[in-house]
């Protein structure tokens, strides 16, 4: 069962500040997932603005964001501050695209796979409407990043 929220915005789920927040709107969520959108355009981010494109390999930064979503709306929904997180690698990375290109609009999903202690792994993928990439990602968001900061 689905629980979308359409008048959330990433900038409320995200801890970043534009222009670095990428996403352009949640699409969908449930208790393990999100699903969310953007469209390339000449503000994007990453944008190679002499090709007009975005290079395939800032697809893993898109995925990252739409888990970043997902935390965001568990936060929310238990009344909490939204947490920062990290991205710490990803077992693969398959592309079946070169780039993310000008006025396309992807859909990118998140699945989440396993989580304990603040890892998680999630399943990712980019869509138009076809697979363009997809990645297991391996991120961690401790529960008090101040303290976290001071024992490195």
């Amino acid at each position: 069962m689905s629980n979308a929220q359409p008048n959330w915005q990433p900038e409320e789920l995200l801890p970043h500040d534009h222009p670095m927040i990428l996403l352009g709107r949640v699409e969908d969520y449930g208790a393990d997932f999100v699903a969310a959108s953007f469209t390339v355009n000449k503000q994007s981010y990453f944008l190679n603005h002499q090709q007009q494109l975005i290079p395939i390999w800032f697809g893993l930064e898109y995925m990252a964001q739409t888990i970043g979503l997902f935390a965001g709306i568990q936060h929310k929904l238990a009344n909490e501050p939204v947490k920062i997180g990290f991205l710490l690698g990803t077992r693969r990375y398959t592309c079946l695209a070169d780039a993310l290109l000008m006025s396309h609009t992807y859909q990118v999903r998140a699945s989440k796979k396993y989580e304990d202690e603040g890892l998680s792994v999630f399943d990712c993928a980019i869509y138009h409407p076809e697979l363009v990439a997809e990645a297991s990602i391996n991120v961690f968001q401790p529960n008090d990043s101040a303290e976290f900061f001071k024992q490195l």
